[in-house]
């Protein structure tokens, strides 16, 4: 692995040393979203992130200090190594911030791309692997292409590479919305009721969106929305049971 396989779609790598005296190399990837927003990924990598047959493990994470950007974490988890449990690569994200990262896929396989929502946001990020514990941006799924649907929770990558995204909160705007499969589903809002599956491409476009509430509704009892709506037929029940 080299720097420049690393750099080839941003800006070329550059060197400093962190307040230990080790020296971080940096490289930066971009991808511009639908909605016309440049977003950036940029690697901060250890000397002890070199070396063939490594394992590692990712944590997407947000910052303490809200002023400070999200990122990416990548930590060394080869046994044996003398490097272990020691961060290896912070991939930090720009431009925006508090996007409140939440959870990425479950189950990864060597050469799939890493999907990672902000809940806020309600944004889903797509990053190439390939180059582990090196990182690039490869797509951005920002809220404007989920019209019907917010809140980006987990994600399950496809045979394909592609990915079924569940989100858990309702449409960008109160009232009936039309899903790509024609259904349509009354929602009373962002954060609010039904929530929907998103498939996502590996660029980050929306490939479909697909209401996870039945037409008829569910108990309203046993599925309450969130917020309040006295029609009853918005529940969305993965989320409000908790599964």
């Amino acid at each position: 692995m080299t720097t420049s396989l690393l750099t080839a779609a941003g800006r070329p790598a550059q060197s400093a040393d962190d307040s230990r005296g080790r020296t971080v190399t940096e490289s930066t990837s971009r991808f511009t979203a639908s909605n016309g927003t440049t977003y950036t990924a940029t690697n901060h990598l250890l000397p002890t992130a070199k070396g063939k047959g490594r394992e590692w493990l990712l944590a997407w994470a947000g910052p303490a200090d809200t002023t400070a950007p999200d990122f990416l974490t990548v930590i060394d988890a080869t046994p044996g190594s003398p490097s272990y449990g020691d961060v290896v690569n912070t991939v930090t994200m720009g431009p925006g911030k508090g996007n409140e990262p939440h959870h990425m896929q479950y189950v990864w396989h060597k050469g799939d791309r890493l999907y990672a929502g902000g809940i806020l946001s309600d944004t889903t990020f797509v990053f190439d692997t390939k180059a582990l514990p090196a990182l690039s941006v490869v797509g951005v799924n920002t809220s404007t292409d989920t019209p019907c649907g917010t809140l980006p929770d987990a994600y399950q990558v496809l045979e394909d590479g592609t990915a079924y995204g569940t989100y858990m909160g309702g449409p960008n705007v109160t009232g009936p919305c039309t899903y790509t499969n024609g259904e349509v589903r009354e929602g009373n809002g962002a954060a609010g009721s039904p929530g929907e599956i998103v498939h996502i491409g590996k660029d980050g476009k929306t490939l479909a969106e697909i209401p996870a509430a039945v037409k008829g509704g569910e108990d309203p009892v046993q599925c309450g929305n969130v917020p309040d709506d006295d029609r009853g037929e918005l529940c969305e029940p993965a989320r409000h049971r908790g599964a």
